[in-house]
């Protein structure tokens, strides 16, 4: 069933996801944050970074702080490359609220990387990108993503965004135009009116949402997604989104349990998977039956071998061997004359 709200609402004002904000400027040579990085740096650090990692990509809020959640998560870094001397990429968006800030507000948001390398004198040297962040105030200034025209692209059609106006100014050494939007009042009545429409929905609605939201990750979304649609073609992103929830639920429940209960889980499944292939319907009890019965003899086998006399040496068997016979000694008067002849022989022959 079409949601009501999203039936009034035209083609290009749906949010699609993901969302792709094409050629932005994610670094640029320059003194940022009263520290310089060099062209020649750049393109160093964008030859040692590995750009197949999955956290080098990442596009995450203001720089949150490790170990990240799935609400600090809002999309990947795709394509990146140099054009001259800056770090240019696609930011590949698929936070719904970040979305329409930056589409719709056209909210002054820049791209702001955090990066590990050396300081030399002033100097950044022998850095690589460990991911980037959405911010409100990036340190390179030419990396605001509403600072010039962009080309938005979706699963139905490519849009430009209509080109801001800039403010006049110099925040740095380098040329550092910011984005400053003009709002018409017709402009801000039509924000006004969507915001409003949006309010109008159910608590229950807006809850499914955000739980939509929450459920993204940083590290295997993508691939879940591919898979899901690979699988299941004709599924929605809304009940792809349900599954992955689903699964993180239960790997959660796995991490709350000991070691103990692991192993024990691990040998439950086991057993399950084991009778199911190898021993089928009816002949599971007899097989089960036959093992007991394995089990009850080695059991018997392993309690003859406790019982069993200890093992000794060649030189401890002799020791005992004279032991014994020095009894018969000390007790002459109990036995007869060929049970003593007998005795002295055999201290004799293990003297």
């Amino acid at each position: 069933m079409v949601n009501p709200i999203c039936a009034e609402l035209s083609e290009q004002d749906v949010v699609t996801i993901p969302t792709v904000i094409k050629n932005k400027i994610l670094m640029a040579p320059g003194k940022w944050n009263d520290i310089h990085y060099s062209a020649e740096e750049i393109k160093k650090a964008f030859e040692n970074t590995n750009w197949n990692d999955k956290d080098a990509i990442s596009i995450i809020l203001d720089h949150a702080d490790k170990p990240l959640s799935v609400h600090d998560w809002v999309g990947w870094v795709r394509n990146p490359r140099l054009e001259g001397n800056n770090l240019v990429g696609d930011l590949e968006l698929y936070d719904e609220n970040i979305i329409v800030k930056l589409l719709k507000a056209k909210a002054k948001f820049g791209i702001s990387p955090r990066i590990r390398g050396t300081e030399d004198k002033g100097e950044l040297k022998d850095f690589v990108f460990e991911n980037f962040s959405i911010v409100t105030n990036p340190a390179v200034k030419k990396a605001y993503i509403n600072l010039s025209q962009a080309q938005i692209k979706s699963k139905q059609e490519v849009k430009k965004m209509p080109q801001e106006s800039k403010k006049k100014g110099v925040l740095e050494e380098e040329e550092t135009e910011v984005a400053e939007e003009e709002t018409t009042e017709e402009e801000e009545e039509e924000v006004t009116e969507e915001m409003a429409s949006k309010d109008k929905k159910s608590s229950e609605e807006e809850m499914s949402e955000k739980e939509l939201l929450d459920i993204v990750s940083m590290s295997d979304w993508t691939d879940f997604v591919a898979s899901m649609r690979k699988k299941y073609p004709k599924m929605s992103f809304k009940d792809i989104a349900k599954a992955y929830k689903e699964k993180s639920k239960e790997s959660e429940e796995l991490e709350q349990l000991s070691e103990e209960e692991i192993v024990s889980k691990i040998e439950q499944l086991t057993n399950i998977l084991r009778r199911k292939k190898k021993y089928p319907y009816p002949y599971e009890e007899e097989s089960s039956e036959k093992k007991i019965k394995e089990m009850e003899q080695k059991i018997q086998e392993l309690s003859e071998r406790l019982n069993a006399p200890d093992a000794k040496s060649v030189q401890e068997l002799s020791q005992d061997k004279q032991a014994k016979v020095s009894v018969f000694a000390t007790n002459d008067k109990l036995h007869k004359p060929g049970t003593l002849a007998m005795a002295e022989f055999l201290r004799s022959s293990f003297a």
